[in-house]
């Protein structure tokens, strides 16, 4: 019997857990599957066109099955945390059942690709049907599982075949994803139109003279889509709401503030009613157009208030994705914690233990439901109405439990001795010491500590989450013996609507930044009441800093699209090194940080140049096709366009994103040079003939590519120009050029779209459309 399961949940569990970096590089290094495999078609399992980024493979969707595959073609399956199995047939797929099942891919693995055989479809039971699930915890239950269909026609016509694609719906009950996995349910734009029932009033503009320097304020009030919820009921949803900033440039971000309602709005949102913490729990929001972490930020202005000019948030890097993990505390009674900490059970009967991993409905009750909807306050400024240029802000954050994220706490009388506040040991005391650069992650919640911001950290604001229980979290300095932020809880006293939740955790602000070395030797610390036992609780805070301290910037900076000329000659100077080490484009330096060869020869487990990497269930890496020119390997063959393309592709992002994080002269000098290459500018010639083929093809794509700046979610609302124009006469980005129509060819519609009119506005913004990245994993 499979267990009860409310909704499909995005997992980070398997994330969180910390490993040595031996351990790490060794779960990653199958990432190189993919760069070895060469096949018809490579089918990435969650790639779904009508998104703007990959789901991948990962609980919380619904997978659609993939039709058309050819023997020969691949299916691949990216993820981290989750694992692949091939089911025996149908049945066992639909009931997740996993006796003789085969394990395709272990948990410790990051990247998967199977190619279909002959043998596949002659072993399956369904008329060439191959299924695939994966078998961590409840994920299946969970709708984490994939149909692939086949094409055994050994007659049909190829060129009239549609190319298999990987699509995906968000949101779908079990019943309704198990149509969609039968084939019985279409799920065309179904993974847009959730959008439709959210919304935002029209926006209204004022001024804002509370502070030192006045700005005007751009400010809305939208809603989300309605959740409807039993009572005792658990969603944890990702979905759709509306995007109410600018899409084709920059703003700053003023103050956010959200909270939950209930009722049936009218055309000006009225007739709503504010939902109580007892009553409908926020365990988590997770999104970008605000920043609440769960029941502690409702209505909570000062966690995402605006900052003192010339700091602050800018927009661009995050979508109109969210999820929501929402508890309906209505008949749970007595046991209204069990339920709130997720703690696992068997038929309504709490256990002892627990986590996101077992949050399923409470009750079994069917009725009355609720419609709750997320109300949202936003508002934002152009950089163009500031009298003053924007250092950008923004947020890192820590752990205190290192071996993941959520963690148990016992009873005080289970408790060792160290971890017992000695004025009260009734109180857990966590602690966790290292410097803030190895403690510190750039991404929330805090997977990996894989801090890469300034080596002088200004700390603007610091903010704690805390579950149920806990006192307080704090970062301590431990040359100096300071205290440098705390955050202390706040808990509510009205049986009626909050007594004994959180209803709110201490925000600390600097004005101005606190400065200390990212090399400072700090200490984490959380207070936990332990009087009974906690179950699945969080200590992690959020710290707020100077993005760049050099780093200012101008309206045009703001720009999500990089103006792009064409120059009168190709510096192949500044152009990449074809032949270049692959490393930084593989997980060992994205989830590793092993990023240069030099280091990566140095562990003990990694044999040398010339030599093979060889670990059980992944294919073996030669070192010498990761790190070609550290180990001088360029030298040994004569180089195809394809390992060319390859290696000029990888280096030049990686130096693109080192420049274009913003719209500097910069960006535009290094764009602008890769695509007057393309054109087969004056000293292009001076190029390898092969090199210079893989510019003249790929040049321009390339550089157009890295022209869209910011979150893809952006670049699916903006109508952008289809024509490159020369620079102009004394331009930063060539000195010779006129500024007129470049009719080389660059009118054609080849799929790479030329962006912007150096000199004139680059992109038009046309209104918004509902597709989106995906891109949140679930926290408390």
């Amino acid at each position: 019997m499979a267990p009860p399961y409310s909704s499909r949940i995005i997992s980070w569990m398997t994330l969180s857990r910390k490993k040595s970096l031996a351990t790490t590089v060794l779960m990653i290094a199958s990432l190189k599957n993919s760069m070895l495999a060469n096949a018809v078609t490579n089918v990435v399992v969650g790639s779904d066109p009508n998104l703007l980024a990959d789901v991948n493979w990962s609980d919380g969707v619904c997978y659609a099955p993939i039709s058309d595959v050819r023997i020969g073609d691949t299916i691949e399956f990216k993820y981290a945390g989750h694992n692949v199995y091939k089911m025996r047939n149908y049945k066992a797929f639909k009931d997740c059942d996993f006796d003789d099942a085969i394990e395709l891919s272990g948990i410790e693995q990051t990247n998967y690709r199977h190619e279909i055989t002959q043998d596949d479809v002659d072993a399956s039971d369904d008329g060439g049907s191959l299924f695939f699930a994966c078998k961590y915890r409840y994920h299946c239950w969970g709708d984490q599982k994939i149909r692939v269909n086949v094409n055994t026609d050994l007659n049909f016509d190829v060129t009239s075949t549609k190319t298999p694609v990987s699509h995906i719906a968000i949101g779908f009950s079990t019943d309704l994803c198990d149509l969609v996995q039968r084939g019985e349910a279409d799920i065309s734009g179904v993974t847009t139109n959730d959008d439709i029932n959210s919304d935002c009033l029209d926006p209204v503009v004022t001024t804002d003279d509370t502070q030192e320097m006045a700005r005007t304020v751009h400010s809305t009030t939208c809603l989300s889509k309605p959740f409807t919820m039993t009572p005792g009921g658990v969603i944890n949803q990702v979905s759709f709401v509306h995007f109410p900033f600018p899409v084709d440039r920059r703003v700053l971000l003023g103050d956010r503030a959200f909270e939950f309602v209930a009722g049936d709005p009218d055309d000006d949102m009225a007739g709503l009613q504010s939902v109580s913490v007892n009553q409908l729990y926020v365990h988590h929001i997770l999104g970008g157009i605000v920043r609440g972490t769960g029941a502690e930020s409702i209505q909570r202005r000062d966690f995402d208030a605006a900052f003192p000019l010339p700091y602050g948030i800018l927009t661009g890097d995050f979508d109109n994705i969210m999820t929501f993990h929402l508890i309906d505390l209505r008949e749970t009674g007595d046991q209204w914690l069990e339920c709130a900490e997720c703690r696992c059970q068997e038929d309504h009967v709490f256990e002892d233990a627990g986590g996101i991993d077992c949050c399923t409905n409470c009750t079994s009750l069917i009725s009355p439901t609720i419609d709750y909807r997320m109300r949202y306050n936003v508002s934002w400024t152009e950089l163009s109405e500031l009298d003053v240029l924007v250092e950008p802000i923004i947020a890192v954050s820590t752990n205190i439990y290192p071996s993941g994220i959520e963690f148990d706490i016992p009873q005080y009388n289970f408790l060792p001795s160290n971890q017992q506040l000695p004025e009260d040991p009734t109180i857990q005391v966590l602690k966790r010491s290292g410097t803030f650069r190895t403690l510190f992650s750039m991404e929330f919640p805090p997977i990996i500590p894989d801090y890469d911001g300034p080596d002088l950290v200004e700390i603007h604001r610091c903010a704690g989450h805390l579950h149920i229980g806990g006192l307080l979290i704090q970062l301590e300095d431990l040359e100096t013996g300071e205290i440098i932020c705390s955050s202390d809880a706040t808990y509510g006293s009205d049986p009626t609507a909050d007594l004994g939740f959180i209803t709110s955790m201490g925000v600390h602000n600097f004005e101005p930044p606190i400065v200390i070395p990212a090399d400072r030797e700090i200490q984490l610390v959380t207070h936990y009441n332990a009087t009974e036992k906690r179950v699945g609780v969080m200590g992690l805070l959020l710290v707020w800093i100077t993005e760049n301290q050099e780093g200012n910037i101008s309206p045009d900076e703001a720009s999500l699209v990089v103006d792009v000329c064409k120059g009168s000659t190709c510096d192949v100077s500044i152009l990449p090194e074809w032949c270049a080490d692959t490393l930084l484009d593989t997980q060992f330096c994205k989830v590793g940080n092993i990023c240069d060869c030099e280091s990566l020869l140095e562990l003990s487990f990694v044999p040398g140049c010339g030599e093979v990497f060889s670990y059980p269930g992944i294919d073996d890496i030669p070192i010498n096709s990761i790190c070609q020119n550290t180990c001088g390997a360029c030298t040994d063959n004569v180089p195809t366009k394809d390992v060319v393309r390859q290696a000029l592709e990888v280096k030049f992002k990686f130096e693109a994103d080192k420049l274009c994080r913003y719209n500097s002269d910069g960006c535009r000098r290094y764009l602008s040079n890769m695509y007057s290459c393309s054109q087969e500018m004056p000293d292009v010639n001076n190029l390898d003939p092969v090199v210079k083929s893989v510019i003249i093809e790929e040049g321009r794509r390339i550089a157009m590519d890295n022209a869209k700046l910011g979150n893809p979610f952006m670049h699916n609302l903006i109508q952008a120009s289809n024509f490159v124009y020369p620079c102009s006469t004394g331009d930063k980005n060539d000195s010779t050029s006129d500024h007129k129509h470049d009719s080389t060819g660059d009118d054609k519609d080849d799929g790479t779209k030329s962006i912007g009119h150096h000199g004139r506005a680059p992109s038009i913004l046309i209104g918004f459309v509902l597709p989106a990245a995906l891109t949140a994993f679930c926290f408390h």
